[in-house]
């Protein structure tokens, strides 16, 4: 009874077996016809005639899903791609695949790539950042050493403020030690007069050597790492974990003391948190590295001035104004500080009486006024060269010229406004 029974069930897979190979062999036909529809139709009446079969007829099965389920609209469809993607990469796990069919998933995964890349790159000028972060963390995950992907894929959900996935992604090319550099190889188009890209060293060399190609140069870029964790950091903030944030940057400067990039995000962040004490001391240390960076001082004359520390940010812009003589922000702001408190003075002028001490105190403010306003009309007209056409800053030096008594320069900036 017992031999019985086996020989029934023996039988009952041997069948269940067959229709799993014919159903494959259906797909496989309609594969041929590019018939994707009918294809997928048949690997899933395969799948529903059985549960179990040897990892061959499996291999079978997965690539045969890769090639159907990339074709029925993939191109258009993250789930399908990552379908497609996960049935191509099984093939290539499963050790009863024959080399043939290992050698189609990896071409095939290899073509899904590109084709992934150059949909998210759609997505991303469409403004459709999920899909294009989607696809993007899809083609990091085809190859484990694509991390540059991985990092566009991160800025496109932190565009589409999916923070979640973003601080994800980004912790995850921390903890790879991740800095995006690239070296790229140059030269000039004998032809076009153009500089041209090279993906290696010995390519850019053979055309300098051999096609007349010169200027040969090496570009390296900027180390990325320093915006990653600013928005790891600039997330926790958004996320109400401050502490995190203050921690990540730390850690970071703990491994990379001399990284600007790192200085820079943690001056950044306590500007975030109104830390202006911190932000203070960051931007000095950043300073000691780059002591010709006018916007630094500039930064610090902002803080400065925010904090009502009027005479420390006029140093600052001074600072500023000794390495980029016409840099508008400082003149205007310099200039504006010296005036500020011109409203008080004159406040002050309309509250007096007519007493011969009232006199006396008035032409002591008018004078005031006037020395005030020669030292602060050079930043203005320095700032006006900057920008020819504010008009406000024209209306200011009309003001300032008739105070002052120059009446030439007023009747000039009028008749320029």
């Amino acid at each position: 009874m017992k031999t019985r029974i086996i020989t029934i069930l023996l039988l009952a897979m041997s069948a269940m077996a067959f229709a799993q190979k014919k159903e494959l062999k259906t797909a496989k036909k309609a594969l041929d016809k590019q018939d994707y529809v009918g294809a997928m139709a048949a690997l899933k009446a395969a799948k529903t005639n059985g549960t179990k079969w040897n990892d061959k007829y499996q291999a079978q099965y997965d690539l045969y899903t890769g090639q159907a389920m990339y074709q029925t609209g993939a191109a258009l469809d993250a789930g399908k791609l990552k379908g497609a993607m996960d049935a191509y990469k099984a093939v290539q796990a499963n050790a009863a695949a024959d080399a043939d069919m290992k050698s189609m998933a990896t071409t095939a995964l290899s073509t899904m790539r590109a084709d992934i890349i150059n949909s998210a790159v759609s997505d991303q000028e469409n403004e459709n950042y999920v899909a294009a972060a989607d696809k993007l963390e899809m083609a990091a995950r085809l190859n484990a050493e694509d991390t540059i992907m991985m990092y566009y894929a991160a800025n496109n959900y932190k565009n589409a403020n999916d923070l979640t996935k973003a601080v994800k992604l980004y912790e995850e090319l921390d903890g790879l030690g991740f800095t995006g550099i690239e070296t790229t190889y140059t030269a000039t188009n004998p032809v076009s007069g153009e500089v041209e890209y090279f993906d290696t060293l010995a390519l850019r060399n053979e055309v300098v050597t051999k096609g007349g190609y010169t200027n040969p140069n090496v570009e390296v870029s900027e180390s990325k790492r320093g915006e990653i964790i600013k928005n790891i950091a600039l997330i926790y903030i958004n996320q109400g974990k401050k502490d995190e944030a203050l921690k990540a940057i730390q850690n970071a400067k703990a491994q990379y003391p001399d990284d600007l990039a790192l200085l820079e995000s943690e001056a950044n962040i306590y500007l975030e948190l109104g830390n202006m004490t911190e932000y203070k001391r960051a931007v000095g240390e950043l300073i000691k590295q780059k002591p010709d960076d006018h916007v630094l001082y500039f930064n610090l004359g902002v803080t400065s001035q925010q904090s009502g520390e009027k005479q420390a940010a006029m140093d600052m812009y001074k600072k500023v104004l000794q390495i980029k003589p016409d840099y508008y922000g400082a003149n205007i702001n310099l200039g504006n500080l010296l005036i500020e408190d011109d409203q008080a003075k004159v406040e002050e002028m309309n509250a007096l009486g007519n007493s011969k001490k009232d006199f006396a105190r008035y032409d002591e403010i008018q004078a005031d006024r006037k020395a005030t306003f020669q030292k602060a009309i050079p930043y203005f007209e320095t700032a006006l060269a900057s920008r020819p056409g504010d008009e406000s800053i024209m209306r200011a030096l009309i003001g300032m010229y008739g105070i002052t008594g120059d009446r030439e320069k007023a009747k000039a900036m009028k008749a320029k406004l």
